[in-house]
C-alpha cells in the first residue's frame, strides 16, 4: 500500500461494504506524519502495528511495512539475546505493574489474582483464536518497550520441524537465562510425538468450518495446542500457570501462525461472521499500562494488526467481511471515529452431553475404585503409564447405531465416544491417544493409527491448587469427546470392524528424550504419574 503525502499530513481512505450487499462507503482519516514514521495506533486505529517509512522533506512516497513474525531458528545471537533483555526487563517489573512479566501471565491465568483482567483467556470458547491473538498482540508491543527495539517481534516455535525446545530455552539452563523454566519436563532435548504435531494437526486443518465441536478451531485447541502444553509440563501444563513460561509466547505464536495457514488453504474455510461473533469485547492491558477494551471484529485478521509471518502470508480479508478493507489516496482532511457496541456470543467448546444426542451405552463405574476417593466413588482407578483399556458393556439396541454407519463416505458425528469426569491432582506430564477396538498386538504406530480417535490432552486445571487460591475461570474436572464415526467407517471398510464389540484403550505418549537422559526422563514420568492421579467417571458412547 501506498501513502502520498500532503504538505498538511497523510489522507487515508477507510473502505468498508456495509451491508454485504449494500453499497460501499468511504470513511476517510488523516493522520498527521511525525518524525520518521506514523503511529497509526494512535491516529488511525483501524490500521494499527503498521508503519510508514520514508517520510520527510523532499519524499513522495511513504511504503507501509508490516511487522514480520519470524521463525526462532532464524534469529541470530543478538536478536535472541534482545528478547531476553525484554524479558528480563518485564520481570523485573512489579507485579502490580500492568506492562510486568507477572501481570501479563495472570491476565492468562492465575490461581490467586482478584484483578478483574486476570483469568481471561478463553479455552473452551469460540473466542480460542481470536483472544489469543489479541492477548499476543499486546504483549509483543509491551515486550518491544522493553527490550529497547521498537522493532521487535515475537517469534514462533514450529514445532512440526524443530520438535525440541529451541536451545535458547534451555541453555543456559539457570537464572541468568530470561528464558529458561525449570519446571518443564522437556528441558533435556525430548522431541514432542510426532502423533502430536504431525497427526493431530493435519486433523485439525482438515477441518473447513472454523466453529463447531469438531470445527477447525476446537480440534487445534485440543490438540496440539493442550497437548503440547502438557507434553511441555510443568507452568505450560496447566492453564492458570502456563503464561509464566516463556515458551508460552513462542507455541501461541506458532497456534496464530496456524491459523492464517488454515486460512490460506482456501476450500470454504474462512472466519466467522455473526455480529454475536465480532461484537464480542475483552479487555487488554496496554504498552502504557491502561486497560483497553477490544472489539474481535476489528481484530480478527493479522491484517488488521499490521503483522504477517515470515513462511505464511497474512491472509486477505473478504470484501464482504464487517472487518474493514483499507485502501489509501489523498483527500481533503477528515477524521472519522468509531466506538463499537458490546455484545457477547461466547459459546462452549464442550459439554457433558451434546445437543441431539443421547447416551447409548457407559461404562457406569469403569473398572476399579479409587483407594483414595471417599466411600461410594465411581472414579475409576488412577491411570498409569501402561495401555488402560476398557470394553463398554452394549445391548442389542445400543449396537443398532454402529450397524448404519457405512464402510465408505460416513457422514460426520453419527457416533461419539467421550471420557467423562477427567480429573487429576496435579497436571500430569503425557497425554494419551485414544483407539477404538485396537487389538494388544498391533504395536506399528501406522498400523494403531487405523483405530485411532484422537488425543486425550488433559489440559486444564487440577484439582489441587495452591493453597489460598481464589479459583480460575476454567472448571474441573473435564470432558472430552471424539467422532468415532470415521473410524468406524475405515475399519468397516478394511473389513477390521468386529460387530458386538466396543473396547475404548488409552495409550500413554509421551516425548522422546536424548539417549542418554532416557531413564531419567522415564523417572520423571511415573513420578508424575503417581503424583497427577488422573482419574475419570465414565466412557460412554452418544449417538444422534
Amino acid at each position: 500500500m501506498f501513502v502520498t503525502p500532503p504538505q498538511d499530513g497523510y489522507q487515508i481512505y477507510q473502505l468498508t461494504s456495509v451491508p454485504p450487499a449494500g453499497p460501499a462507503t468511504t470513511q476517510i482519516t488523516t493522520v498527521t506524519a511525525t518524525d520518521s514514521w506514523i503511529n497509526f495506533e494512535k491516529e488511525a486505529p483501524w490500521l494499527r502495528g503498521v508503519r510508514v517509512l520514508g517520510v520527510g522533506d523532499g519524499v513522495k512516497e511513504a511504503r507501509v511495512e508490516r511487522r514480520v513474525r519470524r521463525n526462532i531458528r532464524s534469529l541470530d545471537e543478538a536478536e535472541i539475546e534482545t528478547l531476553r533483555r525484554g524479558i528480563d526487563a518485564m520481570k523485573s517489573r512489579p507485579a502490580s505493574d500492568p506492562t510486568s512479566w507477572a501481570f501479563q501471565a495472570n491476565i492468562h491465568g492465575t490461581f490467586t489474582g482478584s484483578n478483574p483482567l486476570f483469568n481471561q483467556c478463553q479455552h473452551g470458547t469460540d473466542h480460542f483464536f481470536s483472544w489469543h491473538r489479541l492477548y499476543l498482540f499486546h504483549f509483543e508491543q509491551i515486550l518491544a518497550e522493553a527490550s529497547g527495539d521498537p522493532n521487535l517481534t515475537l517469534p514462533y516455535w514450529d514445532w512440526t520441524e524443530d520438535r525440541a525446545l529451541p536451545i535458547a530455552f534451555r541453555q543456559p539452563a539457570d537464572a541468568t537465562n530470561p528464558l529458561f523454566d525449570d519446571s518443564r519436563f522437556i528441558n533435556q532435548g525430548a522431541l514432542l510425538p510426532l502423533s502430536i504435531v504431525r497427526d493431530d494437526l493435519n486433523d485439525a486443518t482438515a477441518q473447513t468450518s472454523f466453529l463447531g465441536r469438531f470445527g477447525f478451531s476446537s480440534q487445534l485447541e485440543g490438540s496440539p495446542h493442550g497437548a503440547i502444553h502438557v507434553q511441555i509440563g510443568g507452568n505450560m501444563g496447566s492453564v492458570p500457570t502456563a503464561a509464566n513460561d516463556p515458551i508460552f509466547w513462542l507455541h501461541h505464536c506458532n497456534i496464530d501462525r496456524l491459523w492464517d495457514h488454515w486460512l490460506n488453504l482456501g476450500g470454504g474455510r474462512s472466519n466467522p461472521t455473526s455480529l454475536g461473533f465480532l461484537d464480542q469485547q475483552f479487555p487488554f492491558a496496554a504498552a502504557d499500562g491502561t486497560t483497553v477494551s477490544e472489539r474481535v471484529g476489528e481484530n480478527l485478521y493479522s491484517r488488521q494488526l499490521g503483522y504477517s509471518y515470515d513462511t505464511t502470508p497474512a491472509p486477505a480479508m473478504p470484501a464482504t467481511a464487517e472487518s474493514p478493507m483499507m485502501v489509501a489516496a489523498v483527500h481533503p482532511a477528515m477524521t472519522h471515529g468509531h466506538t463499537p457496541d458490546a455484545n457477547t456470543d461466547a459459546g462452549d467448546a464442550d459439554s457433558t452431553l451434546p445437543q441431539g444426542y443421547q447416551s447409548i451405552a457407559s461404562t457406569k463405574q469403569p473398572p476399579g475404585i479409587n483407594a483414595n476417593a471417599a466411600a461410594g466413588s465411581n472414579l475409576s482407578a488412577p491411570l498409569t503409564l501402561k495401555p488402560h483399556r476398557v470394553e463398554v458393556p452394549m445391548t442389542e439396541r445400543a449396537r443398532l447405531p454402529f450397524n448404519t454407519v457405512a464402510p465408505a463416505a460416513a457422514e460426520k458425528e453419527q457416533l461419539l465416544i467421550q471420557v467423562v469426569g477427567i480429573e487429576f491432582d496435579h497436571s500430569p506430564a503425557f497425554t494419551y491417544a485414544v483407539y477404538l477396538n485396537l487389538p494388544s498386538d498391533v504395536n506399528d504406530v501406522d498400523r494403531q493409527s487405523l483405530y485411532r480417535l484422537g488425543t486425550l490432552d488433559l489440559f486444564g486445571v487440577p484439582k489441587k491448587v495452591p493453597e489460598g487460591a481464589t479459583g480460575t475461570a476454567h472448571t474441573h474436572p473435564l470432558t472430552r469427546t471424539f467422532d468415532a464415526t470415521a473410524t468406524i467407517s475405515r475399519l468397516k471398510n478394511l473389513g477390521l470392524w468386529e460387530d458386538g464389540k466396543v473396547e475404548v484403550v488409552l495409550l500413554p505418549v509421551v516425548s522422546a528424550p536424548p539417549p542418554e537422559k532416557a531413564d531419567e526422563y522415564q523417572q520423571s514420568l511415573e513420578a508424575s504419574a503417581k503424583k497427577s492421579q488422573v482419574r475419570y467417571r465414565e466412557i460412554r458412547i452418544l449417538a444422534r
